[in-house]
């Protein structure tokens, strides 16, 4: 029976951990198109080019890193409050603690993206594109990962959460981005 409970344990774990990011970036496909908080939507790279080409592209702003931010914060905040199992994985030991840690959490998912678009720009993939040759699978692919991998990094390093866990967790991150990303298309929320 112990032995059955601990997988169950790291599951939810897992998903806790995912969760605030999850919610946040749902949040964030709607206030882009419900065109909510628009004069956040300055490019990050602030029209900057490097090698003739934008740093990162119109489609990384202001926006995404303080929504994923702002949403991550306070789902995550409310999550750590209410969850014993949580505050257990986590290294963080006050409210205050949580509010800031979790902000760290989801802006560092939208900076976790940068290198993707850095890396697209100088390939000349156009912003919110995907080639149309054979890197269009390792692009989708990364697409699907980078800010989750990030996010998953800054737990480990900054929250001290097990491996194991984060793992589990950067799977399941996955898998509802992956999930998110269908259910938008179909919604009409997010374009192919």
């Amino acid at each position: 029976m112990q032995n059955s409970i601990i997988p169950m344990v790291q599951a939810v774990s897992a998903l806790l951990l995912a969760l605030p990011v999850a919610i946040a970036g749902i949040f964030q496909i709607i206030c882009l198109k419900k065109k909510w908080f628009n004069f956040l939507k300055k490019p990050i790279d602030g029209h900057l080019n490097f090698l003739g080409e934008r740093v990162f592209g119109d489609n990384k702003t202001w926006l995404g890193v303080t929504v994923m931010g702002l949403v991550t914060s306070a789902t995550g905040s409310l999550l750590w409050q209410s969850s014993t199992l949580l505050r257990s994985q986590i290294n963080i030991s006050s409210l205050s603690s949580a509010i800031t840690g979790f902000m760290f959490i989801g802006a560092s998912y939208s900076l976790g993206e940068l290198p993707n678009s850095f890396m697209k720009r100088r390939l000349k993939i156009p912003p919110g594109t995907l080639p149309k040759n054979s890197k269009r699978i390792f692009f989708e692919f990364i697409d699907l990962v980078d800010g989750v991998i990030c996010v998953g990094i800054v737990y480990v390093v900054f929250f001290s959460v097990p491996i194991d866990t984060v793992l589990l967790s950067v799977i399941t991150g996955c898998l509802i981005h992956w999930w998110a990303h269908n259910l938008m298309i179909r919604l009409h929320l997010k374009s192919k």
